[in-house]
């Protein structure tokens, strides 16, 4: 099994490639690529926002484009594809396979990120030292 998990925020896209690349000609065998969001709304401002939905930034739309060249030759051999039922999340996935696979994309609300309870919503300058570090 291959396993590739890219944050979008340190995009690398020719490592990428790569990466991809060789998992796919590894042949016979389960794959899987994992991809946390791009930059949202609540990431840029600081806010604590696990389970609260929001939309990405404009520079989170361009980062989850640019992943369209390292998939692209990939899409069709995808037996899945799979994203939380948050709309950053989806429009990270649909953004980055270049809005033809819209109708595919699997709605999951077991992918979501860590639900983060009274903290929500709060700016993460505004926590405690203590809570910072967990």
């Amino acid at each position: 099994m291959g396993i590739i998990l890219w944050h979008t925020y340190y995009l690398a896209m020719d490592q990428l490639a790569k990466h991809i690349s060789k998992v796919f000609a590894r042949g016979a065998g389960k794959n899987v690529i994992l991809f946390r969001h791009a930059e949202s709304l609540g990431n840029y401002s600081g806010t604590i926002i696990g389970w609260t939905d929001c939309k990405l930034t404009i520079n989170g739309r361009k980062q989850a484009h640019s992943l369209y060249p390292s998939l692209r030759d990939y899409i069709p051999k995808f037996n899945g594809i799979y994203s939380s039922d948050l709309i950053r999340a989806f429009d990270t996935a649909n953004i980055s396979l270049g809005f033809n696979h819209t109708n595919e994309i699997k709605h999951d609300k077991r992918l979501r990120e860590l639900h983060f309870g009274d903290e929500e919503g709060r700016h993460y300058d505004s926590l405690p030292e203590t809570e910072k570090e967990m």
